[in-house]
């Protein structure tokens, strides 16, 4: 019988060396998730950003007339589309030419003010989610025009002279041109019967001579210009054209507050002339009347608007007399009114107060405080109408203001008192979440908006868009939450985009990659035969990935089984193979998003309990394979992926062979090992023996399973 044995385990030595160089040529191992190729961002070409433009981009207009403005996106390739999220309009600068008939969508309308003709400059910001096949993206973008306002078309500084002026003598008429669209065609009613044509290439002034006949004439002057427009003006006052008596009068100031001396003074070319006021001015005559020496006087006028200043100049010698006069506007008082935000304002962004300021004489000083201002404010206008007053509020809620205006006769205005709402700083929470929703996987977007000026606009993009994965915007009347899900069924990260901006054109982003799926993880491959039978139960734990998972098994010896779980969590099949012996399983495992994971173990088979002659060899084989391997009854694998021969330990050394049973299991029964380093040639009471005295050293663990069974752990933190 012992030469059988001997032959036996002579033969299995042989085969073990075969098996042995096999085993030594590099097998590649199943990938850990099999499948993943480059991310989409390794993928993408580079492209330009897209590009917003304002059509138009810069223009002139009359005072008075409006333009379309359109805000327009452009892709940076072909095949690449824009899809615009919001749209917000605004003027930077103090809006003094015009206004806006909107804030939002592509197209709003400006409106030029005729009164405070100038250059204004637009501004508009949109965000447009760009997708060009292969991922998403969220684009911000902002672009600007300038239309400048022109002037209204006006004729000005108009005077003739010299004065006093004889009949034939030449005068020179002298005027300028402002404002319209040049060129300009200038005509003249000189009222003598003739008429004057003059064509202006630009804007400026002009001169025009003529002779007048005897008489006291009043010209009048018209100017077209190249769009049509036209103004009219006259001269001041009369002009006499005579040989005996000629005078003049001039006010100080063309405006004055109703109240407000007028001051004048008057010229005459005679001496001993006198001059007397009419009751125009303020209803009393100077007594006695005033010599031509005496050419400097006052008026005041309660009545408010245009107002005369009229002398009677009188040459008693020469039994001469002539009236003079000269146009005066009367101002009424200043006032402020019609205060209102351009905008919601809001603390830490830049806005204005347009205030509407009437009467006065210019130039006008603002005087401004208030919380809402934060620092006191003084500024100067040249003409009444609206203007912007820049705000910078430090703290949020109803900020009061005041408003005087002072003009330039030192007549203040009423103050202007309000208040005016600013609203906090844009700001909210986001969370951005895997979750799971009717149909499966899921990623969401939680925001909650907690300040800021209402309305607010939002949106989400998604880096990789799909069907059931698509962008989301939408708009909140007040603080409060708000969500956007989309379904994805891959293993991959997506980033997901999200702006919020409110009505004062304040923008919060956010943003986060994150998976609806958790990569499959594969844990605690166990491997047990069943004994006596030719049978084997295989066990793993599945955690993450999208169930259901699908495990393929594949056997060294050709045997093929294909195995479901219906959730994740620890899984066992039973298994029946050809026959005993060892043999390699390699297990790949594949959830429903495609991620696969590659396992790989071993097993010792002890088939039948009365195995024949052939059947003994083969278990032979077997157990020294197992022994030289290090491979036993129970084989433990945590997360092995792939597998590597381990080299053949000698059989005359038992703590050795001891160790190449004991270590690689993890977790073995003593009777199992004992058996098994019997076959590898160790007598069983000098295995026992030294198992004891292993333990008793502390090399060797013991401890008791379960089912009562003594099971042996290799110390590998322990010297031998």
């Amino acid at each position: 019988m012992d030469g059988i044995r001997a032959g036996h385990l002579a033969r299995a030595a042989a085969v073990a060396a075969i098996v042995l160089a096999i085993l030594a040529v590099p097998v590649p191992t199943l990938p850990l998730a099999a499948g993943r190729g480059p991310s989409a961002s390794s993928l993408a070409v580079a492209l330009a950003a897209p590009v917003l433009t304002m059509d138009p981009p810069d223009w002139q207009m009359p005072g008075g007339g409006w333009e379309p403005l359109r805000a327009i996106w452009s892709a940076p390739a072909p095949g690449c589309t824009l899809e615009p999220q919001w749209y917000r309009w605004s003027m930077p600068d103090p809006p003094a030419s015009g206004t806006l008939n909107a804030t939002s969508g592509p197209v709003v309308e400006f409106s030029g003010d005729a009164s405070q003709p100038g250059r204004t400059t637009i501004e508009v910001r949109s965000e447009a989610v760009l997708d060009c096949g292969t991922n998403a993206t969220l684009e911000l973008a902002g672009a600007f025009g300038n239309l400048t306002v022109e002037p209204p078309l006006a004729l000005g500084l108009l005077s003739f002279g010299p004065a006093p002026l004889v009949p034939g003598e030449v005068g020179l008429l002298r005027a300028t041109v402002s404002g319209g669209t040049p060129p300009y065609t200038v005509r003249v009613n000189w009222t003598d019967g003739s008429f004057a044509t003059l064509s202006l290439l630009s804007p400026g002034a002009f001169s025009l001579a003529h002779a007048f006949p005897a008489g006291t004439f009043d010209p009048g002057l018209t100017v077209e210009d190249a769009g049509g427009l036209v103004a009219t003006a006259a001269l001041p006052g009369q002009i006499g054209v005579n040989g005996g008596l000629a005078a003049a009068i001039v006010p100080a100031a063309a405006e004055v507050d109703a109240g407000i001396p007028a001051i004048w003074n008057a010229s005459v070319d005679r001496a001993g002339a006198w001059f007397d006021t009419f009751e125009e001015c303020d209803g009393l005559r100077p007594s006695p009347p005033m010599p031509s020496g005496a050419t400097a006087g006052s008026c005041t006028f309660d009545s408010v608007g245009e107002n005369s200043i009229s002398l009677l100049v009188a040459a008693p010698l020469l039994g001469a007399s002539a009236e003079v006069s000269a146009e005066l506007w009367v101002a009424p008082d200043p006032s402020v009114t019609n205060v209102t935000p351009v905008g919601p304002p809001e603390v830490g962004r830049s806005s204005y107060l347009v205030a509407s300021v009437t009467g006065g004489v210019p130039p006008l000083e603002l005087l401004c405080a208030g919380p809402a201002f934060g620092e006191p404010y003084a500024g100067s206008i040249d003409s009444d109408g609206p203007v912007a007053l820049p705000i910078a509020p430090a703290s949020p809620g109803q900020l009061a203001y005041s408003i005087v205006a002072v003009d330039a006769d030192g007549v203040a205005s009423a103050p202007d008192n309000g208040t005016i709402a600013v609203a906090p700083p844009l700001n909210a929470s986001w969370e951005f979440t895997p979750a799971t929703n009717g149909s499966g996987p899921a990623l969401w977007a939680l925001g909650t908006v907690t300040a800021g000026a209402p309305p607010f606009q939002w949106s989400v993009v998604p880096a990789v868009v799909g069907p059931s994965l698509a962008p989301g915007a939408g708009a909140l009347a007040l603080p409060g939450p708000f969500n956007w899900s989309g379904e994805s069924h891959e293993d991959q990260e997506v980033r997901l985009a999200a702006m919020l901006v409110d009505a004062a054109g304040a923008t919060l982003p956010a943003g986060r990659e994150l998976n609806a799926v958790d990569p499959l993880e594969v844990d605690d491959l166990v491997i047990t035969p069943v004994p006596g039978v030719d049978s084997a139960t295989v066990s793993l734990a599945l955690s993450d990935g999208l169930p259901p998972y699908n495990v393929s098994i594949v056997a060294s010896d050709g045997a093929r089984w294909n195995v479901s779980a219906a959730q994740n969590g620890s899984q066992l099949w039973h298994l029946d193979f050809p026959g005993p012996g060892v043999v390699d399983l390699s297990l790949l495992v594949r959830d429903s998003a495609g991620d696969t994971i590659g396992e790989n173990g071993s097993v010792v088979l002890n088939g039948p309990a009365d195995p024949g002659p052939d059947a003994g060899l083969l278990s032979d084989v077997a157990l020294v394979l197992a022994a030289s391997l290090g491979i036993a009854a129970v084989v433990f694998l945590r997360r092995r992926r792939g597998r590597s021969p381990l080299p053949a330990r000698p059989s005359v050394d038992p703590t050795a062979v001891l160790r190449g049973i004991i270590a690689p299991a993890d977790g073995a029964d003593r009777a199992t090992v004992e058996m098994l380093a019997e076959e590898a040639g160790v007598p069983a009471t000098e295995a026992r023996q030294t198992l004891d005295r292993l333990v008793a050293e502390g090399t060797v663990r013991s401890e008791v399973d379960e089912d009562g069974s003594e099971v042996l752990a290799w110390e590998r933190d322990l010297a031998d």
